[in-house]
């Protein structure tokens, strides 16, 4: 078909050959992103962004040689370029992650290319069968190693998760998996429906297979918002069906959803007691029955036909069939959400279904939370909607806008996450790409065509628009081997329609131009270049950092320092090499004291603080580092700085408390008195911070229902010993005669309050308190040290 079309649009013979190596590559990079984690961290994206930079490099000579027209000429371009524009354009502008920023504007570059790749790739109905197939295999295959991972026969590192059961298959995050079994359940039985139409009974046999175990596993999920999207995305693409296949279709989802819940229970309870095997038996029979009721169907069907039923007949018992499968169907959903007969429920249905099913509410916990990020990430939209803070923008910055304590990387809603991240070009492109690739499907589905390209046309678009549909309530697009699924399905309308909206029985042929060809193939030669470099850098120092940390553990210290410096040299911008090389020259300080060694341990420490301010791991490892180096100054100063990053969180009061002591300290020691005073003013007014926290960040409902931050004992008593230094005793033993005998604390406590007691004149009560600690050596030691400390209070003071 590819070498027909090619002759009649007079195209140069060379494409079949760039065709030829072109599609399969697209084909194998398609089956592969989904088992990869979908792409979700950087060590499996990098090599795939090569990958693709191969294809685009291949798709713009397939642009040139056939002499494709504007690559820039319909609404979807625009859509897709906004939205990639939006990333490139936050990362130059300010980001607030640097390296997070770089790494988000490249996925978005790949987006574009893999949108227009689509466009130019997939055409015809061979072409878009290939990719269906390819598409639901990837997803079959991620649904078995789910299932066989569950059975505790296959063990795929973080496939499953017990306790209660939960499958979460290659992309090792249970929603996200719904997502991508929504959109292969549409893709499924759209192929199905292709295979009866077409009269192939072994196609209505596998697909009625396939289609159980997708539902089947998108039960095991347990993801409520998969669930609750599912009937909405199959609704709009079966209602988008035409009128001659819409009750022979219905019948089908019917007996596929209604054979799936009714053998939930075998199948998911077995797994949940460790009868794997057992299950797995069950499984199987559940897809021949889905076989059997597929293939069934036809035979039925052709029997019809030989007696010459009568349309009305056969609409009838059509009808009655349906009303069953609804009847049946509702039983399950009510009895498994009904408080009355929920016995019922869960003696039909897997006993982990029905119970998450029924924590289904406008109430429930994960909602309330998504309504939290929802309204965080609009606050941080407010003081940056134009460009955003680039990608990683909402991890390092939610926290000092959240009305109460929570951890998530991501917004869980795509627009909101893309306008956080690439201002309002990005939210805007993103909403268009969908609407638009909707839209245009829709009018292809009613396009003079043979039945099984439309088919075709109607049900891969939706299959991705019913991802974008689940993202609005969850992280699905920032797993780019999801949002590949929706940038391909917006390729597919584009590509089909090829930008002038007119109905053709088969794909238009493209207007020749010479400057807007060499358009088209410049800028897919562009995307390749600023994909292919940047990926091959990341992808080195990824693996330079990686042997590093291998060589750390293995206290080669000295190649250690070799891998993370080639790998900062590759990224400078990444915080994570720049906080494990201060510590590895912190660590190796302690073997070979150098000045200079711990001099720059704390450079590199700095620069990890800069890079990631909003990441606590990367914070507390530098400051740490910080200490080793004995850089006081810079210590007291992040530590002074780190409450406003995260202002809820009473941990890092008592992490800063401490520091701010430990830089006063060490200030005092070299004689730093007034830098000194200066730490632990700082310390002392934290108490403060948490409550100016308290009052202006949470609202009256959240310090209800959350917790509000305090400082626990690590923290009071370092706000102890500051007073102490600062000569202020009376508050001191406000802080620290709670902690005295009555925590893991109390020996340091006991310690410093005595010598408050000691400078208020009671000195019966702190001879009480330090006696039995004076019979040990190390405290004695310490009495001693602390005791030298205290009587330097007037000269911190003045």
């Amino acid at each position: 078909m590819a070498g027909s079309r090619n002759a009649k649009d007079g195209g140069s013979g060379i494409w079949l050959d760039i065709g030829a190596i072109a599609f399969p590559l697209f084909l194998i990079l398609t089956f592969l992103a989904p088992l990869n984690q979908g792409l979700f961290f950087g060590g499996d994206l990098f090599p795939f962004q090569m990958a693709a930079a191969v294809l685009f490099v291949l798709v713009a000579a397939d642009w040139l040689l056939q002499g494709r027209g504007n690559p820039f000429r319909h609404p979807l371009d625009w859509a897709a370029l906004a939205f990639a524009a939006g990333y490139v354009l936050s990362a130059i502008v300010h980001p607030v992650v640097a390296y997070d920023a770089k790494v988000a504007a490249l996925r978005g570059l790949l987006f574009l290319g893999w949108y227009w790749s689509v466009a130019s790739l997939v055409q015809g109905r061979m072409r878009l069968l290939w990719y269906a197939w390819i598409l639901y295999g990837a997803s079959i295959v991620s649904a078995l190693v789910g299932c066989l991972a569950a059975a505790g026969k296959f063990p795929f590192p973080g496939a499953v998760q017990t306790s209660p059961l939960r499958i979460l298959g290659t992309l090792q995050y249970a929603n996200s998996f719904g997502a991508l079994l929504i959109a292969a359940f549409i893709v499924g039985v759209t192929l199905q429906e292709d295979s009866y139409t077409r009269g192939r009974r072994w196609g209505l046999a596998l697909y009625g297979a396939g289609n159980v175990l997708v539902v089947l596993t998108l039960l095991g999920t347990v993801s409520r918002g998969a669930w609750l999207i599912f009937p909405v995305a199959v609704g709009i693409w079966w209602i988008g069906l035409r009128s001659e296949t819409r009750s022979r279709v219905l019948v089908q989802v019917l007996w596929t959803i209604g054979v799936s819940l009714l053998l939930s229970r075998p199948v998911l309870d077995a797994f949940t007691s460790g009868r794997g095997g057992h299950g797995l038996v069950v499984l199987l029979v559940g897809m021949l029955i889905g076989s059997a009721g597929a293939v069934g169907y036809r035979l039925a069907d052709d029997a019809w036909q030989r007696q010459r039923m009568t349309v009305e007949m056969r609409r009838l018992l059509v009808g009655v069939g349906v009303l069953y499968g609804v009847g049946v169907l509702a039983f399950l959903l009510y009895s498994t959400a009904s408080a009355a007969i929920a016995v019922a429920g869960r003696g039909l249905i897997a006993s982990n279904v029905a119970q998450r099913a029924s924590s289904i509410s406008v109430n429930a916990e994960s909602l309330q939370a998504r309504e939290m990020m929802w309204h965080d990430a609009l606050s941080l939209i407010r003081h940056r909607p134009l460009v955003g803070y680039g990608g990683g923008g909402w991890e390092a910055l939610y926290h000092t806008v959240q009305a109460a304590l929570y951890w998530s990387t991501q917004v869980h809603e795509s627009l909101l996450e893309a306008w956080v991240e690439g201002g309002i070009l990005a939210a805007m492109g993103l909403l268009a790409l969908a609407a638009l690739t909707f839209w245009g499907a829709w009018k292809l589905r009613g396009a003079d065509r043979a039945k099984t390209q439309v088919l075709l046309l109607w049900g891969l678009p939706i299959a991705g628009f019913g991802i974008f549909l689940h993202s609005l309530v969850d992280f699905d697009l920032s797993l780019p081997a999801l949002a590949l699924i929706l940038w391909g399905s917006a390729g597919i309308v584009r590509g089909t329609s090829m930008g002038d909206g007119q109905s053709k029985t088969e794909p238009a042929a493209p207007k020749r131009g010479r400057w807007t060809s060499l358009l088209g193939a410049g800028v897919l030669l562009a995307l390749a270049g600023v994909l292919f470099f940047p990926s091959t850098a990341l992808e080195a120092a990824t693996t330079a950092g990686t042997q590093g940390a291998v060589a750390m553990d293995q206290h080669h210290y000295a190649v250690s320092y070799e891998d993370y410096s080639r790998a900062i040299a590759l990224e400078p911008g990444d915080a994570h090499y720049r906080a494990d090389i201060a510590q590895l020259l912190a660590l190796a300080y302690t073997i070979d004291p150098t000045r200079t060694m711990l001099h720059e341990a704390a450079g590199e420490a700095l620069a990890a603080i800069e890079f990631d301010p909003g990441n606590l791991t990367v914070q507390t490892t530098a400051m740490t580092v910080l200490s080793t180096a004995q850089s006081w100054g810079d210590l007291a100063q992040t530590a002074s700085e780190l409450p406003s990053k995260f202002p809820l969180d009473g941990s890092v009061y008592d992490y800063a408390a401490q520091s701010l002591v430990t830089a006063a300290e060490g200030e005092i020691q070299d004689g730093s008195f007034h830098a000194a005073h200066t730490a632990l003013e700082a310390a002392v007014a934290l108490p403060v911070e948490v409550h100016r926290a308290t009052t202006e960040q949470m609202t009256a409902h959240t310090r209800e229902t959350t917790p509000v931050p305090d400082l626990s004992s690590p923290g009071t008593l370092a706000l102890g010993e500051a007073d102490v230094l600062l000569g202020q005793d009376q508050s001191a033993l406000a802080f620290l005669q709670p902690l005295v005998g009555s925590s893991a604390s109390s020996d340091p406590a006991d310690i410093w309050a005595a010598v408050a007691m000691m400078r208020l004149g009671n000195t019966e009560g702190a001879q009480k308190l330090v006696g039995p600690l004076l019979a040990q050596s190390e405290w004695e030691l310490q009495w001693n040290l602390d005791y030298r400390l205290s009587g330097v209070a007037k000269e911190v003071q003045a």
